[in-house]
């Protein structure tokens, strides 16, 4: 009976998991999952478990081949992803999850070649020698041929530094999101995707973007300029700041932003729910502030401006008015 009640724990901490970790929880459903943590020891067990087999909000699991196979998962090719992922599989049925609930976890579709977690950057050196620095919670696979290279972001932003390919026939690279294509004409550019929206900017050289319903609406970017696109329709330009790229060296820098922006933005960075007070909103706030410890950051702008930093549970935390 204890067993069952057990195996049923673990079931709701692992929907309660899957949920928290989508990107699409709410203030209430933070408020619930502690609810339903502190209603019974069973609860926090199965919490516990969890949390030492998935690792996936950077706590300490029980198994270091797990670890290391997470690892892999975040930076390996999709080959080796698919056999890390197999791993990954007989490693938490050997912890007692077993395979029934591997397959709710979120890492089953992350199969792309490149991805980041929820954090800081990374950066991946490609085979043509072009340079990529995924920002956080991005994805990318990888398409080069014979006659082009091809970048397809699948979710976040990436930096790109192109390489100039010596002793073979020129390829273009060019990056696809699900809004259009930007090829680039030798050039060190952002593209980050919005879900409604792709944004390009430009800091070096130039590229091309083109909607992908809207392919004789293309234009041509050069160095400090910066566009948003949809599937059919482009914006106005407007200006690129290489401050919009510090992301990409652990820092945002800021200029007369309203704090509920900042912590927008910084919420891109730290796992769960980072909400501003609306009594607070208009605080504006400058300065270069660190992505790595985004703990540091809020303990930074609590010293600075009258606010105060509440912590509900590790993954809800609310920027408030003293």
């Amino acid at each position: 009976m204890l067993a069952r009640s057990f195996n049923h724990a673990l079931d709701e901490a692992s929907d309660w998991f899957v949920k928290l970790s989508s990107g699409d929880a709410k203030e209430r459903d933070f408020i619930a999952f502690k609810q339903w943590q502190e209603a019974d020891a069973l609860h926090k067990q199965a919490w516990q478990k969890i949390e030492q087999t998935t690792q996936h909000f950077k706590t300490v699991a029980s198994h270091q081949e797990i670890n290391q196979t997470l690892q892999r998962l975040y930076s390996a090719p999709s080959p080796q992803r698919r056999l890390a992922l197999k791993q990954l599989a007989v490693l938490i049925s050997a912890g007692g999850l077993g395979y029934a609930g591997y397959q709710t976890q979120p890492w089953q579709p992350l199969l792309a070649d490149y991805r980041t977690p929820t954090g800081g950057p990374q950066q991946v050196t490609l085979a043509d020698g072009s340079t990529l620095t995924l920002n956080s919670a991005s994805s990318v696979n990888i398409h080069f041929t014979e006659s082009e290279r091809w970048i397809e972001l699948i979710a976040g932003e990436v930096l790109i530094e192109t390489a100039h390919e010596q002793g073979r026939s020129y390829r273009p690279l060019l990056v696809t999101t699900q809004h259009g294509k930007t090829v680039a004409l030798g050039t060190r550019f952002t593209v980050r995707d919005f879900g409604g929206h792709t944004q390009v900017s430009v800091f070096d050289g130039a590229v091309r973007v083109s909607p992908q319903n809207n392919t004789q609406q293309s234009i041509t970017l050069q160095a400090g300029e910066s566009i948003q696109f949809s599937v059919s329709q482009l914006s106005q330009k407007a200006d690129a700041s290489t401050l919009d790229a510090l992301w990409a060296k652990g820092f945002i820098v800021v200029d007369n932003m309203r704090l509920d922006a900042f912590v927008q933005a910084l919420s891109r960075y730290r796992p769960g729910l980072l909400q501003c007070d609306p009594a607070v909103a208009d605080i504006q706030i400058s300065g270069s502030f660190p992505i790595h410890d985004t703990d540091i950051t809020l303990q930074h702008i609590a010293e600075k401006f009258p606010v105060k930093i509440q912590t509900y549970t590790k993954f809800f935390t609310k920027v408030s008015a003293l």
